[in-house]
């Protein structure tokens, strides 16, 4: 499924897409186009560290990096996509917001 399909079914939420907070991608997903707001993305094969809470992201997990004014429509983003509440934010020295989402719906 492409960002377009996901886009429409997700919706958009105080002006926030879910191709802009978890990026975009062809085809069936596999070739990406760019990472959204996405700076670090756990994965069972490889441990990543995120570079911003300075941990090893669990599986599926994401941390993400938005202005003030996208924080409501990440968070419900956030949300829908993961299962759950988020499990911790920053705010960064640039007024940024950093929030660390725990994928939850096993």
């Amino acid at each position: 499924m492409d960002y377009k399909e996901t886009d429409e079914i997700f919706g958009t939420f105080h002006g926030v897409k879910h191709s802009d907070v978890f990026g975009k991608s062809k085809d069936d997903g596999t070739v990406r186009i760019d990472d959204g707001m996405v700076v670090a993305y756990g994965r069972g094969d490889v441990k990543v560290k995120c570079p911003i809470f300075g941990d090893i992201l669990p599986y599926k997990s994401v941390t993400v990096v938005c202005t003030q004014e996208q924080y409501p429509g990440v968070l419900q983003h956030l949300m829908n996509a993961h299962g759950g509440e988020h499990a911790g934010e920053r705010v960064l020295s640039d007024g940024r917001i950093a929030i660390r989402s725990d994928y939850q719906a096993w």
